[in-house]
Order: structure tokens, then sequence, then C-alpha cells
């Protein structure tokens, strides 16, 4: 049959300013009191791997699960099978057996990426299953960004990844991209305000005349700390 228009389209705005106008224009969204809730609920768990003494009692099951992940029906980058001999050279690598040997607060110091598996190889399932294979990475959790406290709880034999807890994920990162900071450091960030971008290719400015983007690593962290 043919293609029908949704009818949406043509009866409703695509522009949000009639919305927005609707709705109050500039009205906030929130009170004050409201406001400042929201942040310190924002400060509370952004700042959460700061206030750990100790790993998470479930880390090590995860990690002694390699995160729940078998290489069985799984598919390297080339689109070939998951060798399982590359797998047991992970899971050495990360050796579940010796968690944890770290105990460390570190923030990261580059835009980086937290893993289940010390390596930046990918893990795709059957790329002939709709939704699978590329860019469907099984081994990445999530994506930290410059400046993310986190908790260091172990290390992989080749020194090159560390195991870290951060506010909403846990996994491995490169050991490069991390920064062990003490307590003074920590106090100190806690304290500073907080910057909010609203739009993309802002320029953060360390001092008069040195301007750096966002997306800069260790420039954008200095101006974020204020150091």
């Amino acid at each position: 049959p043919d293609a029908k228009l949704c009818r949406d389209l043509t009866r409703m705005p695509q522009d949000l300013a009639p919305y927005a106008a609707n709705a109050g224009a500039d009205k906030p969204l929130l009170t004050s009191a409201e406001q400042v809730a929201a942040v310190e609920k924002f400060r509370t768990r952004l700042f959460r791997p700061w206030d750990l003494r100790e790993p998470n009692k479930w880390v090590k099951k995860a990690l002694a699960s390699d995160f729940n992940l078998k290489p069985d029906n799984g598919f390297t980058e080339n689109l070939r099978p998951f060798p399982p001999e590359e797998w047991a050279r992970l899971r050495a690598n990360a050796q579940p057996d010796m968690y944890p040997l770290r105990r460390e607060h570190g923030i990261t110091v580059r835009n980086t990426s937290l893993r289940a598996m010390p390596t930046r190889t990918p893990l795709f399932l059957n790329p002939d299953t709709a939704g699978e294979g590329y860019p469907f990475d099984y081994f990445q959790h999530s994506a930290l960004w410059v400046g993310s406290p986190v908790y260091i709880c172990h290390v992989s034999a080749d020194g090159q990844w560390v195991l870290a807890e951060t506010d909403s994920s846990t996994g491995w990162l490169p050991a490069e991209d991390v920064a062990v900071v003490d307590e003074a450091f920590r106090t100190r960030m806690r304290s500073l305000p907080l910057l909010a971008l609203t739009r993309d290719d802002v320029p953060l400015r360390a001092s008069a005349g040195a301007a750096d983007r966002v997306t800069g690593g260790q420039a954008a962290l200095t101006a974020h700390i204020g150091t």
C-alpha cells in the first residue's frame, strides 16, 4: 500500500516554540527550593564514588562472572567468532582471583570508556541477527567524561587497566585515563560551583585569553576544577 503521511506532521507544529509559549515561555519549571534539592541530589550521586572506603560487594561476583558475558556466539570486529583463547587471555589479565588489589579514589583526566573486560576489542553478537552486530558492543558499559569521580578497586595484570566504580556503573578503563586524587583535592572539588552547558562547542577558559573546547581533555578538567 502507498505510504501515508502522519497527520501529526500537518496538524501539529513541528517547531517547539509554540508549545513553550503555551507552557508559559520562560516560566521556571521548578521552584527555587526544588532546584536546590535537585542540585544536592546530583552532587550526592556525582561524588558517591569518593564516599566509598571498600568496594561494593556485588562487584566481586560480577568480576568473577565476567559481568555475565560469555564468548559463546560472540563475534569480534572482523565478524569472526570470538576466539576462546583470547577470552582466556583477557580473563587472566583481569585476575579476578586477586580482587581487590586497589582501594583508591580517582578522577578521569580525559573522555574515556567503561568496559566489561580490560580491552578495546568489541564483543558483538551474531551480526546476521536483527539488532545485533556493529555498533552494539557488549563490552561497552558506559562513557565517562573528563572530570568524573571514580573509586578504583582493582588493576589488570599488565597494569594497563583499572577496575572502577562510578556514579552509574562499574567497569574497566585505561589506567592512563584516570588519576589518583587525595583528600584535599576531593574536598576542593566538592566545594566548587557546577557548570551547566546548554549548547555545543562552548569554550571553557582556565585564565584570561586561554580557551579550550569542552572536548579538550586535560585543559577542560583544569578549567573545571579551577586549578
